[in-house]
């Protein structure tokens, strides 16, 4: 954002206002750390012993003059003493490592390993100072075929404990002078004469008081003079230092800023205009599926360049992040995501869809896995530039393109649809200039369903009412026009549509009528009038002989047809059906005896086997007990059909 000479100096006075008051609430949440014996452990670059086949420093030279880097990869290697081998010191080292080893594995998080020189020694008025002033940052490396542990560099640059600085009393002029002196000079806590010259130019402009000593015997103590001397060490420090150190650059960085981010401008309290983003054209290109949220989201930080997002575990900050890295990815951009842990950069790495994994890199994790991350991505981008075509993949991204346009269309047309629908469940029904509400509208068809469901067809909204006014006209004048009888015809109930005769049928019966009358009508004419018949015995005769031919008309009874055939031939034809009638009298009456008997006993098999089967059974029981037999075990072993009779019987 380009500011106003007078906006800029307002943002620079704020800002840096609002930076120097993060810097010292960091000094009160995390005072600094002066004493050697407030870290678990910690390391004499003397104490590494010299010579010793397990253990091997790494030569540190200046950089030439074309800015060539000189000397070893790596700061100290300690290996494992071979099985056998009487090195106590090499034993002692290694196992020294190894917990150290350990100890960063489980805290990763908090600590890091730090490697210092210029050590000051120092009893002022805010307490006593035993604590390197000049620090490089290192990781250690696991080995664990030879086995093997590597000390090495990371690829920040040495820098000054500023924080000890300040606790001895340095004013921020002379902080800002030793920075600028360290920058100037090509120093390392295990340099040599340059990083004494530098460490000998500091003592003589910020602690002219003090002394400096080049090579200290190890007995020095702290004084009320202050003590300046070489002895490097290694040591296990705390991981929030960088957080001061990035306070501390932006402060200084503040005065030469020609902008700033519009967040800062925003804590600043100047206004930041935003930009105007067409919500229909703005093109969102999330790499996974997305939300109204994000998408919002995403729009936000197109339009102010900033935005805040929280909310409690669980509820897609990660998944969001990851989309917009792909978002911003597709418009060109470099991403950098921040975080006070790794752990969170590893959850969003793995978060990012395979194809972009390749690309992100992180620069907080251990140097050996930042070094992988790094091949992976220049391996993946020297395989996207060896696969593919620069046409090819204009081609494909116009395809791409070309078919999410497609998708985007055919879902705001279903969007439109859904809120169509919706907006139909509250938006009144219009016929002509009268509006209707949709729920007093279905009350009032379901009140009337069974008055109007005969009219066919269905009813289109919005269509043209079928009767032209005339038409209405006419059919209302009906009402005086038609006689009281037949308008008490007209108001019994219709007959159903699919009861109705159709044309051929309606024609077949004309034709038949008109056949009947044309035949001789004096047929039967002795029954039809009769002295000792009354309608009501016609009546009765015609219910009796409905009830006949329906019981006729029966499929399941066309038994009955044959009765009322052999009936009517009589003879030897009725009498296997006499027979058969007198069986079933008696059967009857047998089971009208027998039900007694079974109320008395409550007797009763229960068995899903044929009943014939069962009635031989209980006759072979029952001959067997009258001829003065027992049932035994052994009976039933011979005899399982009786066995599952009597089991089953109750």
């Amino acid at each position: 954002m380009t500011l106003s000479p007078d906006q800029l100096e307002i943002a620079r006075e704020r800002i840096g206002r609002l930076f120097r008051y993060l810097s010292e609430l960091q000094k009160l949440k995390t005072p600094p750390k002066v004493q050697l014996n407030s870290y678990p452990w910690k390391l004499q670059w003397s104490d590494v012993p010299v010579g010793n086949p397990t253990s091997d420093k790494g030569e540190i030279l200046p950089p030439t003059e074309d800015g060539e880097i000189l000397g070893d990869d790596f700061i100290l290697k300690v290996r494992r003493p071979e099985p056998g081998s009487d090195n106590a010191d090499g034993e002692n080292l290694f196992d020294l490592f190894l917990e150290l080893w350990s100890t960063i594995e489980r805290e990763s998080e908090k600590v890091e390993l730090v490697l210092g020189d210029g050590h000051i020694l120092f009893n002022g008025p805010n307490g006593t100072v035993s604590h390197p002033l000049f620090l490089v940052n290192l990781t250690l490396e696991f080995d664990a075929e030879t086995p093997e542990f590597i000390v090495r560099e990371t690829d920040r640059e040495p820098y000054l404990y500023t924080p000890l600085l300040r606790f001895c009393g340095v004013d921020e002029t002379e902080i800002s002078w030793a920075r600028g002196e360290l920058a100037s000079r090509a120093c390392h806590p295990l340099g040599g004469a340059e990083t004494s010259a530098f460490f000998q130019a500091l003592q003589e402009k910020v602690f002219p008081d003090g002394s400096y000593v080049e090579e200290p015997e190890g007995n020095e103590k702290p004084t009320k003079s202050l003590t300046l001397m070489r002895s490097p060490l290694l040591y296990l420090g705390n991981r929030n230092l960088g957080f001061s150190q990035a306070i501390e650059a932006y402060i200084d960085a503040i005065p030469r800023l020609d902008s700033f981010p519009p967040a800062l401008l925003l804590v600043g309290g100047i206004e930041v205009p935003k930009k105007e983003v067409d919500g229909d054209r703005f093109d969102l290109l999330m790499t996974m599926p997305s939300n109204p949220e994000q998408e919002r989201v995403a729009k936000r930080l197109e339009e102010s360049s900033s935005v805040l997002v929280q909310g409690p575990p669980g509820t897609g900050k990660t998944h969001t992040i990851a989309n917009l890295v792909g978002h911003l990815l597709a418009q060109g951009k470099s991403v950098l995501v921040t975080s006070h842990a790794t752990k969170a950069l590893r959850v969003v790495r793995d978060m990012v869809i395979p194809e972009l994994r390749p690309l992100c890199v992180s620069v907080l994790e251990q140097e050996q896995e930042s070094r992988k991350q790094l091949e992976a991505a220049v391996k993946g981008i020297v395989a996207r530039f060896t696969t593919s075509d620069a046409s090819e993949l204009e081609n494909l991204a116009n395809t791409y393109q070309d078919r999410r346009r497609d998708l985007e269309e055919r879902l705001d047309k279903i969007q439109g649809e859904l809120i169509s629908a919706r907006k139909g469940e509250f938006s009144p029904i219009m016929v002509g200039e009268h509006g209707t509400h949709p729920a007093r509208a279905a009350k009032l068809v379901a009140k009337h369903k069974d008055e109007h469901s005969w009219i066919p067809g269905d009813v289109v909204p919005g269509a043209a009412l079928p009767l032209t006014e005339e038409e209405f006209e006419e059919l209302y004048s009906l009402n005086t026009e038609i006689p009281m009888d037949l308008e008490k015809d007209l108001s019994r109930p219709l007959p159903e549509v699919t009861k109705l005769l159709t044309e051929g049928g309606f024609r077949t019966l004309v034709a038949k009528s008109a056949e009947l009358s044309e035949a001789a009508n004096d047929r039967g004419g002795d029954l039809w009038t009769r002295d000792d018949q009354s309608s009501e015995d016609l009546d009765r005769l015609l219910e009796a002989g409905e009830r006949v031919v329906a019981t006729i008309a029966d499929e399941s009874r066309g038994w009955a047809i044959e009765c009322m055939r052999v009936g009517r031939l009589g003879g030897a034809h009725r009498e296997p059906w006499d027979h058969l009638v007198e069986f079933l009298e008696s059967t009857s009456s047998e089971i009208a005896r027998l039900q007694g008997v079974i109320l008395e006993t409550g007797a009763a098999v229960k068995s899903d086997r044929p009943v014939q089967y069962l009635h031989q059974v209980g006759l072979e029981i029952l001959e067997h007990l009258r001829a003065g037999k027992s049932i035994g075990k052994m009976t039933l072993w011979t005899k399982g059909d009786w066995k599952h009779f009597i089991y089953r019987t109750e």
